[in-house]
């Protein structure tokens, strides 16, 4: 499964942006600040619906701004199989709205696993040199997206503590 496009309105310093990506390899260049890390970012949270650096979605909409919404179409390499779209919308104090396929709203614990995705940011160097606990919140990362009962199980332990 890879990305074929993405749609960004009003995610962190992307007013406006779309791309169409390769199947292949793709490489983002620009200058610091110019939202590189902010598109991979995008990518992770619409294919998980969480941020690999942590933040909450309140934090992702740009200033005076009310919302954010990502768009993305994954597509399959048999080309047999039909390619899946997704879209989140988040208005600043309301829960966000994810639909696939631009009709079937689904729930933020069913997005896990949609569209397989291990990302690396560079805050992600803490995982070599920091703490246990962020290595064990990368495995936990991936192991919800392959099983939907471990997700639950995690999710009954962090409730319990």
């Amino acid at each position: 499964m890879f990305l074929q496009t993405i749609l960004l309105r009003q995610f962190r310093n992307h007013r406006e942006l779309q791309l169409a990506v390769d199947p292949g390899v793709n490489l983002f260049l620009g200058p610091n600040g110019a939202g590189k890390t902010n598109l991979i970012e995008a990518v992770a949270v619409l294919a998980t619906g969480l941020s690999p650096r942590g933040a909450e979605a309140e934090t992702m909409v740009p200033w005076n701004e009310e919302g954010f919404g990502i768009k993305g179409r994954f597509a399959y390499e048999d080309p047999g199989l039909d390619p899946i779209t997704l879209e989140m919308k988040y208005r600043s104090g309301s829960r966000r709205v994810i639909k696939q396929n631009d009709k079937i709203e689904i729930r933020l614990k069913d997005l896990l696993g949609r569209v397989p995705l291990v990302s690396f940011v560079p805050e992600d160097l803490a995982l070599v040199k920091g703490e246990p606990e962020l290595r064990r919140r990368a495995v936990d990362m991936v192991l919800v997206q392959v099983d939907a009962h471990y997700a639950d199980a995690l999710r009954l332990l962090s409730a319990s503590l």
